[in-house]
Protein backbone atom coordinates (compact mmCIF):
# COMPACT_ATOMS: atom_id res chain seq x y z
CA UNK A 1 0.00 0.00 0.00
CA UNK A 2 1.35 3.15 -1.12
CA UNK A 3 1.77 5.87 1.71
CA UNK A 4 1.01 9.69 1.20
CA UNK A 5 4.09 11.83 1.77
CA UNK A 6 5.62 11.91 5.52
CA UNK A 7 3.13 9.31 6.14
CA UNK A 8 3.76 6.19 6.93
CA UNK A 9 0.81 4.24 8.13
CA UNK A 10 -0.17 1.63 5.47
CA UNK A 11 -3.78 1.28 6.10
CA UNK A 12 -5.84 0.79 3.40
CA UNK A 13 -7.60 3.94 2.32
CA UNK A 14 -11.04 2.82 3.51
CA UNK A 15 -9.68 3.30 6.87
CA UNK A 16 -8.91 7.33 5.49
CA UNK A 17 -10.56 10.94 5.44
CA UNK A 18 -11.40 11.99 2.46
CA UNK A 19 -8.35 14.47 2.35
CA UNK A 20 -6.44 11.18 2.66
CA UNK A 21 -4.87 10.90 6.49
CA UNK A 22 -4.98 7.92 8.14
CA UNK A 23 -7.83 7.72 10.70
CA UNK A 24 -5.38 7.58 13.50
CA UNK A 25 -4.67 11.18 13.19
CA UNK A 26 -8.13 12.21 14.30
CA UNK A 27 -9.00 14.45 17.12
CA UNK A 28 -10.41 12.50 19.85
CA UNK A 29 -13.05 15.22 20.58
CA UNK A 30 -15.08 15.93 16.93
CA UNK A 31 -13.58 13.08 15.15
CA UNK A 32 -11.82 14.92 12.22
CA UNK A 33 -8.23 14.92 10.80
CA UNK A 34 -5.98 17.08 12.56
CA UNK A 35 -2.88 16.54 10.28
CA UNK A 36 -0.54 19.65 7.91
CA UNK A 37 -3.74 21.78 6.47
CA UNK A 38 -6.47 19.72 7.31
CA UNK A 39 -8.13 21.65 10.78
CA UNK A 40 -9.83 20.28 13.64
CA UNK A 41 -13.03 21.04 13.22
CA UNK A 42 -13.82 20.78 17.20
CA UNK A 43 -11.42 23.79 18.22
CA UNK A 44 -14.54 26.02 16.76
CA UNK A 45 -17.14 24.66 18.98
CA UNK A 46 -19.05 24.65 15.48
CA UNK A 47 -18.70 20.99 14.80
CA UNK A 48 -17.44 22.60 11.39
CA UNK A 49 -14.72 24.72 10.34
CA UNK A 50 -15.74 28.78 9.26
CA UNK A 51 -14.20 28.57 6.32
CA UNK A 52 -15.77 25.08 5.11
CA UNK A 53 -18.41 25.71 2.07
CA UNK A 54 -21.77 25.82 2.84
CA UNK A 55 -21.89 24.93 -0.40
CA UNK A 56 -21.42 21.66 -0.61
CA UNK A 57 -24.46 21.04 0.95
CA UNK A 58 -26.13 19.11 4.29
CA UNK A 59 -23.79 15.85 5.40
CA UNK A 60 -26.08 12.70 5.55
CA UNK A 61 -24.86 10.38 8.54
CA UNK A 62 -25.41 6.75 7.75
CA UNK A 63 -26.56 4.74 10.50
CA UNK A 64 -24.38 2.19 11.81
CA UNK A 65 -25.81 -0.94 13.80
CA UNK A 66 -22.03 -2.07 14.40
CA UNK A 67 -19.97 -0.23 16.12
CA UNK A 68 -17.04 -1.70 14.68
CA UNK A 69 -18.05 0.23 11.46
CA UNK A 70 -16.92 3.21 13.27
CA UNK A 71 -12.77 1.78 12.67
CA UNK A 72 -13.52 0.47 8.96
CA UNK A 73 -16.29 2.70 7.00
CA UNK A 74 -14.98 6.20 5.54
CA UNK A 75 -18.28 7.81 6.23
CA UNK A 76 -19.96 9.46 8.01
CA UNK A 77 -21.89 7.77 10.70
CA UNK A 78 -24.70 7.64 13.06
CA UNK A 79 -24.06 5.26 15.73
CA UNK A 80 -26.83 4.16 18.13
CA UNK A 81 -26.30 4.67 21.83
CA UNK A 82 -27.90 1.26 22.40
CA UNK A 83 -25.25 -0.33 20.53
CA UNK A 84 -22.98 1.39 22.54
CA UNK A 85 -24.56 0.62 25.93
CA UNK A 86 -22.54 -3.11 26.64
CA UNK A 87 -19.04 -1.68 25.47
CA UNK A 88 -16.07 -0.79 27.48
CA UNK A 89 -14.44 2.01 24.78
CA UNK A 90 -15.74 3.36 20.92
CA UNK A 91 -13.20 2.19 18.02
CA UNK A 92 -11.53 5.01 16.68
CA UNK A 93 -13.55 6.22 13.56
CA UNK A 94 -11.94 6.55 10.53
CA UNK A 95 -14.67 9.29 9.52
CA UNK A 96 -17.07 11.92 11.57
CA UNK A 97 -19.43 10.62 13.77
CA UNK A 98 -22.35 11.23 15.78
CA UNK A 99 -24.21 9.55 18.83
CA UNK A 100 -27.93 8.80 17.77
CA UNK A 101 -29.63 9.02 21.64
CA UNK A 102 -32.17 6.05 20.70
CA UNK A 103 -34.45 8.10 21.84
CA UNK A 104 -37.46 6.97 19.69
CA UNK A 105 -36.59 3.46 20.53
CA UNK A 106 -36.75 4.14 24.01
CA UNK A 107 -40.18 5.35 23.59
CA UNK A 108 -41.23 2.67 21.14
CA UNK A 109 -39.86 -0.20 23.65
CA UNK A 110 -41.20 1.07 26.72
CA UNK A 111 -44.14 3.25 28.07
CA UNK A 112 -47.18 1.23 26.88
CA UNK A 113 -47.88 -0.90 29.55
CA UNK A 114 -51.12 -0.97 31.27
CA UNK A 115 -48.79 0.70 34.58
CA UNK A 116 -47.30 3.72 32.74
CA UNK A 117 -50.44 4.16 31.13
CA UNK A 118 -52.41 4.58 34.46
CA UNK A 119 -49.50 6.26 36.02
CA UNK A 120 -49.43 8.96 32.86
CA UNK A 121 -53.50 9.46 33.56
CA UNK A 122 -53.09 10.02 37.26
CA UNK A 123 -50.29 12.48 36.50
CA UNK A 124 -52.98 14.62 34.48
CA UNK A 125 -54.84 14.23 37.83
CA UNK A 126 -52.12 16.11 39.85
CA UNK A 127 -51.44 18.38 37.46
CA UNK A 128 -55.43 19.28 37.86
CA UNK A 129 -55.09 19.78 41.65
CA UNK A 130 -52.08 22.32 41.07
CA UNK A 131 -54.03 24.51 38.82
CA UNK A 132 -56.65 24.65 41.66
CA UNK A 133 -53.91 25.29 44.21
CA UNK A 134 -52.50 27.97 42.31
CA UNK A 135 -55.70 29.62 41.34
CA UNK A 136 -56.60 29.19 45.46
CA UNK A 137 -53.31 31.16 45.85
CA UNK A 138 -53.65 33.83 43.38
CA UNK A 139 -57.07 34.89 44.31
CA UNK A 140 -55.87 34.78 48.11
CA UNK A 141 -59.00 32.05 49.14
CA UNK A 142 -56.89 30.90 52.34
CA UNK A 143 -56.41 33.15 54.87
CA UNK A 144 -53.80 31.67 56.42
CA UNK A 145 -51.61 31.83 53.32
CA UNK A 146 -52.79 34.73 51.56
CA UNK A 147 -51.94 35.93 48.14
CA UNK A 148 -49.30 33.67 47.35
CA UNK A 149 -49.46 32.98 43.34
CA UNK A 150 -49.59 35.22 40.21
CA UNK A 151 -51.65 34.08 37.21
CA UNK A 152 -48.88 33.46 35.31
CA UNK A 153 -48.43 30.84 37.69
CA UNK A 154 -52.12 29.64 37.16
CA UNK A 155 -51.44 30.11 33.17
CA UNK A 156 -48.10 27.55 33.72
CA UNK A 157 -49.85 25.09 35.42
CA UNK A 158 -52.54 25.02 33.29
CA UNK A 159 -50.19 24.37 30.37
CA UNK A 160 -48.73 21.56 32.36
CA UNK A 161 -52.32 20.32 32.06
CA UNK A 162 -52.33 20.44 28.60
CA UNK A 163 -48.66 18.51 27.91
CA UNK A 164 -49.40 16.01 30.45
CA UNK A 165 -53.23 14.98 29.17
CA UNK A 166 -51.12 14.82 25.55
CA UNK A 167 -48.96 12.76 26.89
CA UNK A 168 -51.42 10.49 28.22
CA UNK A 169 -53.38 10.47 25.28
CA UNK A 170 -49.81 9.50 23.28
CA UNK A 171 -49.78 6.50 25.57
CA UNK A 172 -53.12 5.44 24.52
CA UNK A 173 -53.11 6.07 20.67
CA UNK A 174 -51.00 5.56 17.32
CA UNK A 175 -52.36 8.62 15.96
CA UNK A 176 -52.84 11.47 19.52
CA UNK A 177 -53.69 14.33 17.05
CA UNK A 178 -55.81 12.27 14.78
CA UNK A 179 -58.01 11.51 18.21
CA UNK A 180 -57.47 15.58 19.03
CA UNK A 181 -58.62 16.61 15.60
CA UNK A 182 -61.55 14.80 16.06
CA UNK A 183 -62.79 15.97 19.19
CA UNK A 184 -62.08 19.24 18.20
CA UNK A 185 -64.31 19.12 15.14
CA UNK A 186 -67.25 17.19 17.45
CA UNK A 187 -67.23 20.01 20.26
CA UNK A 188 -67.17 22.65 17.63
CA UNK A 189 -70.30 20.98 15.31
CA UNK A 190 -71.92 20.60 19.16
CA UNK A 191 -71.26 24.26 19.77
CA UNK A 192 -72.51 25.44 16.76
CA UNK A 193 -75.57 23.89 16.62
CA UNK A 194 -76.44 25.08 20.38
CA UNK A 195 -76.44 28.73 18.26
Amino acid sequence: MPTLPGISCTCTPVTRYACGHCYHDQCLDCGFCTIGGCVCHCEHGLGFHPSDNPAAGPTFWLGAHHPRWLATVGLPLMVSRRSLADRRSVPRAAEAWVLDSGGFTELSLNGRDQHEVAMRILKVTEEAGEVASAYIGMTGQNPRKGVTHTIEDVQGELCDVILTAAVALASLSDDPAGVFDAKIRKVTERAEATR
